[in-house]
Protein backbone atom coordinates (compact mmCIF):
# COMPACT_ATOMS: atom_id res chain seq x y z
CA UNK A 1 0.00 0.00 0.00
CA UNK A 2 2.84 2.11 1.22
CA UNK A 3 4.43 1.87 -2.49
CA UNK A 4 1.83 2.35 -4.56
CA UNK A 5 1.25 5.82 -2.87
CA UNK A 6 4.70 6.39 -3.28
CA UNK A 7 4.72 5.77 -7.00
CA UNK A 8 1.12 7.62 -7.02
CA UNK A 9 2.61 10.43 -5.35
CA UNK A 10 5.40 10.49 -8.19
CA UNK A 11 3.20 10.38 -11.13
CA UNK A 12 1.44 12.89 -9.89
CA UNK A 13 4.46 15.18 -9.30
CA UNK A 14 5.71 14.58 -12.70
CA UNK A 15 2.53 15.38 -14.29
CA UNK A 16 2.32 18.95 -12.56
CA UNK A 17 5.73 19.82 -13.19
CA UNK A 18 6.26 18.72 -16.61
CA UNK A 19 2.91 19.00 -18.40
CA UNK A 20 1.97 21.97 -20.82
CA UNK A 21 0.81 24.76 -18.55
CA UNK A 22 1.44 28.01 -18.24
CA UNK A 23 2.87 27.90 -14.55
CA UNK A 24 5.59 25.68 -16.62
CA UNK A 25 6.73 27.76 -19.10
CA UNK A 26 10.93 27.97 -18.20
CA UNK A 27 10.61 24.40 -19.04
CA UNK A 28 8.84 23.99 -22.61
CA UNK A 29 10.57 27.46 -23.74
CA UNK A 30 13.75 26.76 -22.62
CA UNK A 31 13.18 23.23 -24.63
CA UNK A 32 12.29 25.11 -27.20
CA UNK A 33 15.48 27.25 -27.62
CA UNK A 34 17.60 24.53 -26.83
CA UNK A 35 16.21 22.43 -30.13
CA UNK A 36 16.39 25.53 -32.16
CA UNK A 37 19.82 26.05 -30.87
CA UNK A 38 20.89 22.51 -32.06
CA UNK A 39 18.83 22.82 -35.01
CA UNK A 40 20.59 25.43 -36.63
CA UNK A 41 24.23 24.43 -34.93
CA UNK A 42 23.43 21.16 -36.79
CA UNK A 43 21.85 22.24 -39.81
CA UNK A 44 24.54 25.06 -41.10
CA UNK A 45 27.51 24.03 -42.43
CA UNK A 46 29.80 27.33 -42.52
CA UNK A 47 28.99 29.20 -39.57
CA UNK A 48 30.06 32.90 -39.26
CA UNK A 49 31.31 33.95 -36.13
CA UNK A 50 27.66 36.34 -35.58
CA UNK A 51 25.66 32.97 -36.42
CA UNK A 52 27.81 31.12 -33.81
CA UNK A 53 27.21 33.66 -31.42
CA UNK A 54 23.21 33.73 -31.61
CA UNK A 55 23.17 29.83 -31.83
CA UNK A 56 25.19 29.87 -28.69
CA UNK A 57 22.98 32.43 -26.75
CA UNK A 58 19.99 30.41 -28.05
CA UNK A 59 20.77 27.39 -26.64
CA UNK A 60 22.50 28.96 -23.79
CA UNK A 61 19.10 30.68 -23.10
CA UNK A 62 17.22 27.46 -23.30
CA UNK A 63 19.58 26.08 -20.77
CA UNK A 64 19.32 28.91 -18.21
CA UNK A 65 15.50 28.33 -18.90
CA UNK A 66 15.14 24.35 -18.45
CA UNK A 67 17.63 25.19 -14.91
CA UNK A 68 15.61 27.55 -13.29
CA UNK A 69 12.95 25.47 -14.10
CA UNK A 70 14.77 22.74 -12.00
CA UNK A 71 15.57 25.31 -9.18
CA UNK A 72 11.96 26.43 -9.44
CA UNK A 73 10.59 23.00 -8.88
CA UNK A 74 12.84 21.39 -6.16
CA UNK A 75 14.22 24.60 -4.03
CA UNK A 76 11.66 27.09 -4.42
CA UNK A 77 8.39 24.93 -3.57
CA UNK A 78 10.87 23.23 -1.07
CA UNK A 79 10.80 26.25 1.02
CA UNK A 80 7.02 27.46 -0.04
CA UNK A 81 6.48 23.88 1.73
CA UNK A 82 8.58 24.88 4.56
CA UNK A 83 7.01 28.11 4.76
CA UNK A 84 3.60 26.07 4.92
CA UNK A 85 5.04 24.10 7.57
CA UNK A 86 6.16 26.68 10.08
CA UNK A 87 3.12 28.93 9.70
CA UNK A 88 1.38 25.53 10.66
CA UNK A 89 2.87 24.80 13.45
CA UNK A 90 2.94 28.24 14.48
CA UNK A 91 -1.07 28.69 13.89
CA UNK A 92 -1.06 25.16 16.17
CA UNK A 93 0.80 27.01 18.95
CA UNK A 94 -1.36 30.00 18.84
CA UNK A 95 -4.44 28.08 18.91
CA UNK A 96 -2.90 26.08 22.05
CA UNK A 97 -2.07 28.69 24.09
CA UNK A 98 -5.72 30.18 23.38
CA UNK A 99 -7.12 27.17 24.46
CA UNK A 100 -5.03 27.34 27.48
CA UNK A 101 -5.85 30.69 28.37
CA UNK A 102 -9.39 30.00 28.28
CA UNK A 103 -8.89 26.59 30.27
CA UNK A 104 -7.44 29.15 32.97
CA UNK A 105 -10.40 31.58 33.05
CA UNK A 106 -13.00 28.81 32.79
CA UNK A 107 -11.37 26.90 35.71
CA UNK A 108 -10.91 30.64 37.78
CA UNK A 109 -14.28 31.25 37.28
CA UNK A 110 -15.54 27.68 38.32
CA UNK A 111 -13.58 28.08 41.43
CA UNK A 112 -15.28 31.65 42.31
CA UNK A 113 -18.82 31.14 40.94
CA UNK A 114 -19.42 27.29 41.37
CA UNK A 115 -16.95 26.16 44.56
CA UNK A 116 -17.40 30.13 46.09
CA UNK A 117 -13.44 30.13 46.80
CA UNK A 118 -11.01 33.01 45.77
CA UNK A 119 -7.50 32.33 45.12
CA UNK A 120 -4.64 33.28 43.97
CA UNK A 121 -3.43 33.66 40.70
CA UNK A 122 -0.36 31.41 40.84
CA UNK A 123 -2.42 29.04 43.07
CA UNK A 124 -5.31 28.60 40.35
CA UNK A 125 -3.10 28.36 37.87
CA UNK A 126 -0.60 25.50 39.48
CA UNK A 127 -4.06 23.77 39.98
CA UNK A 128 -4.82 24.42 36.34
CA UNK A 129 -0.94 23.05 35.71
CA UNK A 130 -1.77 19.55 37.42
CA UNK A 131 -5.33 18.85 37.19
CA UNK A 132 -7.14 20.62 33.99
CA UNK A 133 -4.52 20.28 31.55
CA UNK A 134 -3.78 16.88 32.87
CA UNK A 135 -3.53 14.57 29.95
CA UNK A 136 -2.59 10.44 30.57
CA UNK A 137 -4.92 8.39 33.23
CA UNK A 138 -3.70 5.59 35.32
CA UNK A 139 -6.36 3.08 34.83
CA UNK A 140 -4.54 0.38 36.29
CA UNK A 141 -1.18 0.07 38.66
CA UNK A 142 0.21 -2.43 40.33
CA UNK A 143 3.16 -1.71 42.33
CA UNK A 144 5.76 -4.68 43.88
CA UNK A 145 8.57 -4.67 46.54
CA UNK A 146 10.39 -7.35 47.59
CA UNK A 147 12.59 -6.35 50.48
CA UNK A 148 15.82 -8.54 50.42
CA UNK A 149 18.21 -8.64 53.62
CA UNK A 150 22.29 -8.10 52.70
CA UNK A 151 23.66 -7.72 56.03
CA UNK A 152 23.94 -4.91 57.30
CA UNK A 153 22.34 -3.81 54.04
CA UNK A 154 19.33 -4.88 51.74
CA UNK A 155 18.17 -4.64 48.34
CA UNK A 156 14.65 -3.57 47.06
CA UNK A 157 13.47 -5.32 43.97
CA UNK A 158 10.26 -3.55 42.62
CA UNK A 159 8.44 -3.53 39.89
CA UNK A 160 5.60 -1.38 38.44
CA UNK A 161 3.02 -2.41 35.82
CA UNK A 162 0.71 0.57 34.89
CA UNK A 163 -1.56 1.10 32.05
CA UNK A 164 -2.05 4.76 30.87
CA UNK A 165 -4.71 5.69 28.96
CA UNK A 166 -4.55 9.20 27.11
CA UNK A 167 -7.82 11.36 28.08
CA UNK A 168 -6.87 14.00 25.92
CA UNK A 169 -8.48 15.62 22.90
CA UNK A 170 -5.08 15.94 21.34
CA UNK A 171 -2.34 13.40 20.49
CA UNK A 172 0.04 13.18 23.13
CA UNK A 173 4.21 12.23 22.93
CA UNK A 174 4.63 9.56 25.77
CA UNK A 175 7.89 9.12 27.59
CA UNK A 176 7.71 6.74 30.42
CA UNK A 177 7.72 8.52 34.06
CA UNK A 178 9.46 6.02 35.74
CA UNK A 179 12.35 7.84 37.85
CA UNK A 180 14.82 6.44 40.39
CA UNK A 181 16.27 9.58 41.84
CA UNK A 182 19.88 8.01 41.40
CA UNK A 183 19.54 5.64 44.40
CA UNK A 184 23.18 4.18 44.46
CA UNK A 185 25.16 2.94 47.65
CA UNK A 186 28.77 2.13 46.41
CA UNK A 187 29.58 0.34 49.58
CA UNK A 188 26.50 -1.81 49.02
CA UNK A 189 27.78 -2.46 45.02
CA UNK A 190 31.32 -3.30 46.37
CA UNK A 191 30.08 -5.70 49.03
CA UNK A 192 27.76 -7.29 46.56
CA UNK A 193 29.98 -7.65 42.98
CA UNK A 194 27.80 -10.41 41.63
CA UNK A 195 24.43 -8.29 42.03
CA UNK A 196 22.84 -6.87 39.45
CA UNK A 197 21.71 -2.74 39.88
CA UNK A 198 19.44 -0.54 38.44
CA UNK A 199 16.92 -1.81 35.57
CA UNK A 200 16.13 -5.60 35.33
CA UNK A 201 13.29 -5.68 33.01
CA UNK A 202 11.41 -2.76 30.68
CA UNK A 203 8.22 -3.59 28.15
CA UNK A 204 6.03 -1.48 26.62
CA UNK A 205 2.87 -1.89 24.70
CA UNK A 206 0.06 -0.28 23.33
CA UNK A 207 -3.12 -0.50 22.75
CA UNK A 208 -5.04 1.57 19.81
CA UNK A 209 -8.42 3.30 20.25
CA UNK A 210 -11.23 1.48 18.20
CA UNK A 211 -8.50 -0.78 17.36
CA UNK A 212 -7.96 -4.91 18.95
CA UNK A 213 -7.97 -4.83 22.46
CA UNK A 214 -5.21 -7.03 22.36
CA UNK A 215 -2.14 -4.62 23.73
CA UNK A 216 0.87 -4.99 21.00
CA UNK A 217 4.46 -4.79 22.12
CA UNK A 218 6.59 -2.32 21.34
CA UNK A 219 9.44 -2.35 23.25
CA UNK A 220 10.74 -5.90 25.53
CA UNK A 221 13.91 -5.75 27.01
CA UNK A 222 15.19 -8.46 29.49
CA UNK A 223 18.72 -7.48 31.66
CA UNK A 224 21.36 -9.97 30.77
CA UNK A 225 21.96 -11.57 34.36
CA UNK A 226 26.18 -11.68 33.47
CA UNK A 227 25.82 -7.59 32.19
CA UNK A 228 26.92 -5.31 35.38
CA UNK A 229 26.69 -2.40 32.95
CA UNK A 230 23.95 -0.40 31.60
CA UNK A 231 24.53 -0.71 27.51
CA UNK A 232 22.54 1.90 25.61
CA UNK A 233 19.41 -0.18 23.28
CA UNK A 234 17.94 1.03 19.94
CA UNK A 235 14.61 1.90 21.09
CA UNK A 236 15.67 3.36 24.56
CA UNK A 237 19.03 4.24 27.07
CA UNK A 238 18.88 4.51 30.43
CA UNK A 239 20.72 4.97 33.85
CA UNK A 240 20.18 5.31 37.32
CA UNK A 241 17.90 8.34 37.40
CA UNK A 242 15.59 6.55 34.79
CA UNK A 243 14.74 5.98 31.29
CA UNK A 244 14.60 7.97 28.07
CA UNK A 245 12.61 6.39 24.73
CA UNK A 246 15.00 7.22 21.75
CA UNK A 247 11.57 7.87 19.75
CA UNK A 248 8.41 8.77 22.08
CA UNK A 249 5.20 6.98 21.55
CA UNK A 250 2.56 8.97 19.90
CA UNK A 251 -0.82 8.32 21.55
CA UNK A 252 -4.14 9.41 20.11
CA UNK A 253 -7.11 10.33 22.37
CA UNK A 254 -8.34 6.42 23.42
CA UNK A 255 -4.94 4.83 23.24
CA UNK A 256 -3.73 3.12 26.40
CA UNK A 257 -0.06 2.11 26.57
CA UNK A 258 1.40 -0.19 29.19
CA UNK A 259 4.29 0.02 30.98
CA UNK A 260 6.21 -3.01 32.93
CA UNK A 261 9.40 -2.21 34.62
CA UNK A 262 11.42 -4.38 37.24
CA UNK A 263 14.66 -2.31 39.08
CA UNK A 264 16.88 -3.40 41.65
CA UNK A 265 18.06 -0.60 44.72
CA UNK A 266 20.67 -0.87 46.71
CA UNK A 267 19.21 0.27 50.10
CA UNK A 268 20.03 0.43 54.01
CA UNK A 269 18.69 -2.06 56.29
CA UNK A 270 16.49 0.71 57.89
CA UNK A 271 15.52 2.72 55.22
CA UNK A 272 12.00 3.95 53.16
CA UNK A 273 10.79 3.96 49.62
CA UNK A 274 8.61 6.97 48.05
CA UNK A 275 6.20 6.12 45.32
CA UNK A 276 4.12 9.57 44.27
CA UNK A 277 2.42 9.14 40.99
CA UNK A 278 3.11 11.94 38.23
CA UNK A 279 -0.74 11.43 36.54
CA UNK A 280 -4.17 10.69 37.95
CA UNK A 281 -4.73 7.27 38.95
CA UNK A 282 -8.10 5.45 39.37
CA UNK A 283 -6.25 2.90 41.98
CA UNK A 284 -3.21 1.11 42.67
CA UNK A 285 -2.30 -2.17 44.79
CA UNK A 286 0.83 -2.73 46.87
CA UNK A 287 2.31 -5.94 47.33
CA UNK A 288 5.36 -5.96 49.58
CA UNK A 289 7.26 -9.43 50.06
CA UNK A 290 9.92 -9.55 53.23
CA UNK A 291 10.63 -12.06 55.83
CA UNK A 292 8.86 -10.89 59.25
CA UNK A 293 11.60 -12.57 61.54
CA UNK A 294 13.77 -9.99 59.79
CA UNK A 295 11.76 -6.82 58.99
CA UNK A 296 8.97 -4.96 60.75
CA UNK A 297 7.55 -3.00 57.51
CA UNK A 298 5.13 0.18 57.63
CA UNK A 299 3.24 2.09 55.36
CA UNK A 300 2.38 6.13 55.36
CA UNK A 301 -0.16 7.13 52.54
CA UNK A 302 0.42 10.52 51.31
CA UNK A 303 -3.42 12.07 50.30
CA UNK A 304 -5.58 14.28 51.46
CA UNK A 305 -7.60 11.18 52.85
CA UNK A 306 -4.46 9.50 54.16
CA UNK A 307 -6.38 7.71 57.59
CA UNK A 308 -8.86 5.96 55.28
CA UNK A 309 -7.53 6.15 51.89
CA UNK A 310 -6.13 2.53 52.32
CA UNK A 311 -6.08 -1.36 53.85
CA UNK A 312 -3.38 -3.37 54.98
CA UNK A 313 -4.46 -7.49 54.51
CA UNK A 314 -1.05 -8.83 55.98
CA UNK A 315 0.40 -12.51 54.77
CA UNK A 316 3.01 -14.75 56.15
CA UNK A 317 6.17 -13.00 54.56
CA UNK A 318 4.18 -10.54 52.26
CA UNK A 319 1.45 -7.20 52.74
CA UNK A 320 -1.20 -6.63 50.31
CA UNK A 321 -2.14 -2.90 50.55
CA UNK A 322 -5.30 -1.83 48.77
CA UNK A 323 -6.13 1.94 48.12
CA UNK A 324 -9.97 3.14 47.60
CA UNK A 325 -9.70 7.01 46.41
CA UNK A 326 -8.20 7.82 43.25
CA UNK A 327 -4.44 9.62 43.30
CA UNK A 328 -3.84 13.19 42.29
CA UNK A 329 -0.59 14.05 40.75
CA UNK A 330 2.16 13.76 43.70
CA UNK A 331 0.03 11.66 45.57
CA UNK A 332 1.80 8.00 46.82
CA UNK A 333 2.71 5.82 49.66
CA UNK A 334 5.91 6.10 52.01
CA UNK A 335 7.08 2.20 52.52
CA UNK A 336 9.88 2.31 55.88
CA UNK A 337 11.48 -0.88 56.93
CA UNK A 338 13.92 -1.57 60.02
CA UNK A 339 15.94 -4.28 60.57
CA UNK A 340 14.36 -6.29 63.88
Amino acid sequence: MERNSEYEKFIANARRNFSFRLVNWPLWGGITLISIGIFFAVSIDDHTLFQKLVVAGITELGFAFFIAHIIIITVDREEKQEMRRELRLEQERMETERRTAERRVASKLYLSTVLDVDLPNNVSDELNKYILASKLLKRDQKLKYKIVNLNPFAKLIQSLDATYENVHREPYDYHPPFQSYHNRLPAVEKRHPNEVWGLLSFTLSVSRAGGEPAMEKLISWQRNSQSKHNTSEKEFDFDFDGINLKNPIRLEFGDRVRLQIEWNTPKFENDNELFTNTNFAENMVIDVEYNKDEFEVGYRCIHPRAKECMVVSEGKNYDTINFYFPFMPSNGVITWWRKL
